[in-house]
């Protein structure tokens, strides 16, 4: 029988919730098969060695006092239809059912009415050379590109 309720999550999806109310973070164990991580990293490690990803140039980018990298490589992709592009096909469907069950059934309050809006799939690469992640939120509205 129908409660009118929305169904629950499935099991990753509430794990993530749970770690988010918990530790203001989480992360999704198995996101990704193994196969298909490394189908998705040769994807992009592909598009870089061809030089479609270029350094950043937002403010937490950049080089830091000892003038190493502190920032990632990146590109929107445009071909997402592209043959080659399947691997990333399969993490951006993964991506989009995920985001989505977050979004129902309220296990994170704080996305409650989000309107969830796709853009173009972000590909990023940390070099080396002490290129790190930076802390930072994108799609705040006030960037280029789907980064705002």
């Amino acid at each position: 029988s129908s409660t009118g309720a929305p169904a629950p999550p499935p099991l990753a999806e509430r794990a993530l919730a749970e770690q988010l109310e918990t530790r203001g973070w989480g992360f999704a164990d198995g996101f990704l098969a193994g196969p298909e991580a490394d189908a998705l990293r040769a994807f992009v490690l592909a598009q870089h060695a061809a030089g479609e990803l270029a350094v950043g140039r937002n403010r937490h980018e950049g080089a830091t006092c000892s003038g190493a990298m502190k920032n990632d490589e990146y590109t929107f992709f445009n071909d997402a239809a592209a043959l080659e592009a399947e691997a990333l096909r399969l993490f951006v469907r993964r991506c989009n059912r995920f985001a989505s069950e977050l979004t129902r059934g309220g296990s994170v309050p704080e996305l409650a009415g989000v309107q969830l809006v796709q853009g173009r799939p972000m590909l990023a690469v940390y070099p080396g050379g002490g290129a790190r992640y930076g802390r930072h939120l994108d799609c705040t509205g006030d960037g280029s590109g789907d980064n705002g």
